[in-house]
């Protein structure tokens, strides 16, 4: 097991990265937006697995109250579905002038 701030530090640059890629996309090759959104996904799926194999090491008794607690607050729905993503919030703060307007036709 990883530790978690390690990993989403990982995740923290990989969606960084991106960010970039969406203000300047003619600065990045093919292979590496590529690589970027390999890196994005890999991050993504390291931490889902550690918190897999982390609850998977409670007993029965920790599990079922998690489930519960998480049910209750509306963070998962009955199937295990989430209502909202398991990942740190969102600490972008975005300006009006970071935002492009399309052209006018």
């Amino acid at each position: 097991m990883s530790d978690y701030r390690e990993l989403y530090e990982a995740e923290d640059h990989a969606r960084f990265m991106a960010e970039l890629t969406e203000i300047s996309p003619e600065s990045f090759t093919l292979d590496e937006l590529r690589a970027i959104l390999d890196e994005m996904v890999e991050s993504k799926v390291a931490i889902e697995d550690n918190v897999r194999e982390d609850f998977a090491k409670l007993d029965k008794v920790r599990q079922t109250r998690l489930l519960d607690s998480l049910g209750a607050s509306g963070s998962a729905t009955a199937t295990g579905g989430t209502a909202r993503s398991w990942t740190a919030p969102c600490t972008t703060t975005v300006r009006s002038s970071d935002v492009r307007t399309p052209p006018q036709r």
